[in-house]
């Protein structure tokens, strides 16, 4: 009787074992398999970065281009001849501003208009006629 509870002893401790290696492989591949998947992950994360510093890149060119172009669209037909007459706004064919002048050098500017526009916000109190 001693011998056959020794005998099971034995087996258990065999089974244990035997499922503790299997656990422990088990537990091993997954873990490569885990560190696999993450180098994957890593390396589309990296790609992905690239892409979007790409596109931005590409949006602030686009955007310099723009401001570059609007600056000298702006620079070179600039001339005042915008016509404000009582808050409303009228743009003359070149898209120059114009003020009211009743003597060669005294500018006369329009009523005030409230809307808030750009044209309204203006400061024109620097400008020399």
């Amino acid at each position: 009787m001693m011998e056959q509870k020794l005998k099971e002893e034995e087996e258990r401790k065999r089974t244990k074992e035997i499922e503790e290696r299997m656990s422990l492989e088990e537990t091993k591949e997954q873990v490569m398999k885990m560190e696999e998947k993450l180098q994957g992950l890593q390396e589309e994360k990296h790609q992905l970065f690239l892409q979007l510093k790409k596109v931005l890149h590409e949006e602030e060119k686009r955007r310099r281009k723009e401001q570059s172009d609007i600056t000298t669209l702006t620079s070179a037909s600039y001339q005042p001849s915008l016509s404000m007459h009582a808050g409303q706004h009228l743009l003359s064919i070149s898209g120059e501003m114009t003020m009211f002048v009743k003597q060669p050098h005294t500018i006369t500017l329009p009523p005030p208009c409230y809307c808030r526009c750009p044209v309204c916000l203006l400061d024109v109190s620097a400008w020399t006629p």
